[in-house]
């Protein structure tokens, strides 16, 4: 629109300390303010969960599975199975609660809250943990297993030796003794904890490695077969 004067310009200049520039300014501020909160409210939804971008995976798995003080006081380092269990489920929980915390976009009166990307890292990288301790239960569940298989072939092994003199026949005697009174039960409970695991990892659909289970069910065949 062109001034008095027939060009682009006004006819005088404008001075933001006019009264109506003031109220102006007031009500686009106003306006901004009152339609900026919810887009704000919606963003704040998901800081809760900022500390997913902040949780250090080593460190983490260290503190479950190699942890120094816990080795100092009870002689292993591995936490227990709920303390585990109560992780795993805290990143689970919360990859499923962040997909359905919003949706991927949120219109309001002027804004256009756009929260997929938000969501989609954070889920990503809840599932990246919780996966990773997967890893180290399954990990654990099959070490557990092959050192309870290779304590029973070893067994086998020293049973199964004839004793060339008396001195020997004592040793196995005594061996014998200790392998089913002592031995054998550790090694029971051992297969008893690693199980309890397997069936940790179950809840969450794991797949397990066929050779893993076939291991795993062989060792309740061990006692029968040493006698």
């Amino acid at each position: 629109m062109k001034s008095l004067q027939g060009t682009s310009q006004p006819n005088f200049p404008i001075d933001e300390k006019f009264a109506w520039v003031k109220d102006a300014h007031a009500q686009i501020e106003q306006m901004f303010e009152e339609n900026i909160k919810e887009p704000i409210s919606i963003l704040g939804m998901f800081q809760e969960y900022e500390y997913l971008l902040n949780v250090n995976k080593n460190e983490l798995v260290e503190s479950l599975f190699n942890n120094k003080t816990l080795k100092e006081e009870t002689g292993s380092g591995k936490a227990d199975i709920k303390a585990i269990g109560d992780a795993i489920q805290q990143y689970h929980q919360a990859a499923d609660e962040i997909q359905n915390l919003s949706n991927d976009f949120i219109d309001t009166p002027m804004f256009r809250v756009e929260c997929k990307k938000i969501k989609q890292t954070l889920y990503e990288q809840a599932i990246k943990i919780r996966d990773r301790l997967i890893e180290n239960v399954t990990k654990w569940c099959a070490d557990t297993v092959n050192h309870i298989d290779a304590t029973f072939r070893d067994m086998q092994k020293q049973i199964q030796t004839p004793p060339t003199n008396e001195k020997e026949l004592v040793f196995i005697r005594e061996f014998i003794t200790q392998s089913k009174d002592v031995t054998q039960v550790e090694l029971g409970e051992q297969l008893k904890a690693a199980n309890k695991h397997y069936e940790l990892l179950e809840y969450y659909s794991v797949m397990y490695k066929v050779d893993d289970l076939e291991n795993t069910f062989f060792q309740k065949m061990w006692p029968m077969t040493i006698g």
